[in-house]
């Protein structure tokens, strides 16, 4: 019955810029209001993430979410993959990927079109925060969660 058109953006750094251009040159979403924003919210690629405490981590999430619920938005992808020095300040590992999940689905449940976690790893060296099986396996997802939402 309705069809969106989702508009790629990735990545967040740029939002701001990209939102005051479409409401000044595009009218925003009075004209489309079939519209939403494709976002990764990613919290491993960059030097800045790298250099980010699990706190800080968890401390974006609540900006994801603080988005989520101005722009209409899909998060096109996300994942529970976190630079080794925000996991370091952690006694429990574990304990970690559980509060980061918890938060980032607290966050993504205000997209209004959704989310979509990155489901496998494309290698067995990559990280397993990537693989949604093994996330939900090692109990860092919880299936009451994954599935409130």
């Amino acid at each position: 019955e309705e069809v969106s058109i989702v508009l790629p953006v990735y990545r967040t750094e740029r939002l701001d810029e990209i939102w005051r251009i479409w409401n000044k040159v595009f009218d925003g979403f009075v004209r489309h209001a079939n519209v939403a924003f494709d976002l990764h919210l990613y919290h491993c690629f960059g030097a800045w993430w790298q250099r980010q405490g699990l706190n800080s981590h968890l401390r974006m999430t609540k900006r994801d979410r603080k988005i989520l619920r101005r722009v209409p938005a899909v998060v096109g992808e996300w994942s529970l993959a976190l630079p080794h020095r925000a996991l370091c300040q952690s006694d429990d590992e574990d304990q970690a990927y559980q509060a980061f999940a918890t938060a980032q689905l607290q966050a993504y449940s205000h997209a209004s079109h959704g989310w979509f976690f990155w489901n496998w790893r494309d290698s067995p060296e990559q990280h397993l925060g990537w693989d949604a099986q093994m996330c939900l396996q090692r109990r860092w997802l919880s299936q009451a969660e994954w599935k409130a939402d």
